[in-house]
């Protein structure tokens, strides 16, 4: 079974709850404001990285340190699932810019660089 948990991003004090913090805020209240109460939630995918990081919603990961192929960690609504979400153009044209595709299981060769929030400039990408 996978485990079911979160963290989140606390844009006034600029600072990423772990689980034991965010667990003691008001969860509706988070969930209900989309944002809007100044808290960002994140779920955990299951999955951990090539150093046994945790996989959150919001992460940027490379593969194998190929900054060429890199994406972020979203949840599409229309697959119900999360996926990966290509960030460089100079990727191979399968995989452009904005484009999503399934999250694999196999993330032995990927790792987690930063996420959204503390590091917006990786969203940016190569041009």
């Amino acid at each position: 079974m996978r485990e079911i948990k979160f963290r989140a991003w606390d844009k006034e004090e600029q600072e990423m709850l772990d689980w034991d913090k965010f667990f003691n805020l008001d969860i509706a209240q988070v969930f209900e404001s989309k944002g809007s109460w100044g808290v960002y939630p994140m779920q955990y995918t299951g999955l951990k990285d090539s150093h046994g990081n945790e996989v959150y919603e919001g992460d940027i990961l490379e593969m194998a340190g190929q900054s060429l192929l890199r994406f972020e960690i979203v949840y599409e609504d229309d697959h119900m699932a999360f996926v990966r979400k290509w960030i460089d153009k100079r990727v191979p044209a399968t995989r452009g810019n904005g484009e999503t595709e399934r999250l694999s299981a196999n993330t032995d060769i990927l790792e987690i660089i930063g996420n959204r929030f503390e590091n917006p400039e990786l969203l940016e990408g190569n041009r």
